[in-house]
């Protein structure tokens, strides 16, 4: 069996080997950061927009970073990548504040730990026959600017996952606290509603989602009508199209609302094919 490493700060350890103590700040206070990349064929997909948010979550938790930009990530993520002979993978890369201190910290330095774990194909997966959405109603989620990172401070989404599990939903809408709709456990959500194009806008509070910004660019550049606006609940239930987008599962389509058949998949289908021709391209 071939041993496996994850990199703490940089340095090369076994996969399984104690890495952190009960003073971690991300432990402690959920006080950091993460991203979840899909590598395909030992490339990372849709890298410039992962730097991105990476970006973004280092500003708003005002951390240190005079030598940590993106190309000092995307090096170690490589390092990772290389050394465990990836080809196909989900790589987490977690960046924390590394210093003492109780809520007020006692200085910014920064953290990181990058793990991986092998996947079977370099592609998105397809669809499921069925795909049933939910509503989470017992905990709503604020829109402010640090709801768009991708924190460790996650729970609103773990207790959405337990209340899917209990309801028997494959995943469901996280609300947000104006109890519009905001993503759902951890994809981002679009919809297509009286003919156009919507997704809950950053200021509704969604997390700056890989896919999602690859699909808003996208619509830039070919002129396609799409809204980044608040979506009501009630809008979304006469929606004739929704599908979610997610880093490592792509974009999937909702076949079902509250066990209402959803009438179309045109646009997700359309999207598909885009993102699968951006990968196929990518990686020749």
């Amino acid at each position: 069996m071939i041993n496996e490493f994850d990199s703490i700060n940089g340095f090369l350890v076994e996969k399984g080997d104690k890495i952190f103590t009960s003073a971690n700040r991300s432990f402690k206070y959920g006080d950091g950061i993460f991203e979840t990349i899909k590598l395909a064929k030992g490339k990372i997909l849709l890298e410039k927009y992962h730097l991105q948010r990476i970006e973004l979550g280092l500003k708003t938790l005002k951390l240190d970073t005079e030598k940590y930009d993106a190309e000092f990530f995307s090096k170690e993520l490589n390092k990772v990548i290389l050394k465990n002979y990836y080809q196909n993978a989900k790589i987490r890369l977690s960046i924390f504040r590394d210093s003492p201190g109780l809520y007020t910290p006692m200085g910014n330095r920064l953290g990181f730990f990058i793990e991986g774990v092998h996947l079977d194909s370099p592609y998105y997966p397809e669809t499921p026959e069925k795909l049933n959405l939910g509503v989470f109603t017992e905990a709503l989620k604020s829109a402010d600017g640090i709801a768009n990172c991708k924190t460790t401070s996650a729970l609103i989404y773990v207790l959405a996952g337990v209340y899917k599990k209990e309801n028997n939903w494959d995943d469901v809408v996280v609300l947000n606290h104006k109890q519009n709709v905001c993503e759902a456990v951890s994809s981002n959500i679009f919809a297509v509603i009286d003919g156009v194009l919507k997704t809950p806008a950053l200021t509704e509070g969604p997390i700056t989602g890989t896919v999602r910004n690859f699909i808003v660019d996208f619509c830039k550049i070919h002129n396609i009508k799409l809204e980044q606006c608040a979506i009501t609940l009630s809008e979304l239930n006469n929606a004739q199209e929704i599908f979610l987008t997610n880093a490592v599962s792509g974009i999937q389509s909702v076949t079902h609302f509250n066990h209402q058949a959803i009438p179309s998949n045109e646009m997700a289908k359309k999207f598909q094919t885009v993102l699968k021709n951006e990968v196929k391209q990518f990686l020749e």
